[in-house]
């Protein structure tokens, strides 16, 4: 974790996440994120905002387990969950009220 802000306020705190998809022969395809870094604090609205294919999607997947990260680190509500399958981040995330996803 980073440690600028403090570990009570931060809700979702990502760290230089990164996913490479491949192709069939395992060849680096596509870069959907490189180098992410962004901090959610507790009370706060947050949107991704961005074109079409600009990894949004990628990110919330990421995230929330449902795709491997290739590098970086996940931490929600000062745990680390980068690793940690599906169902075991969403059970977490029940936990806590007001964290969903509202997609518009």
């Amino acid at each position: 974790m980073s440690g600028q802000i403090e570990q009570a306020d931060a809700v979702v705190e990502v760290s230089k996440l990164v996913k490479v998809f491949k192709d069939f022969w395992q060849r680096p395809k596509v870069r959907a994120v490189v180098g992410l870094d962004l901090e959610i604090r507790k009370g706060e609205i947050f949107g991704l905002l961005g074109p079409n294919g600009s990894g949004k999607t990628t990110i919330f997947n990421l995230i929330n387990g449902y795709f491997p990260l290739n590098k970086g680190e996940i931490w929600f509500q000062g745990e680390k969950i980068s690793g940690l399958k599906t169902h075991q981040i969403c059970q977490r995330a029940k936990q806590h009220e007001n964290f969903n996803r509202n997609a518009q």
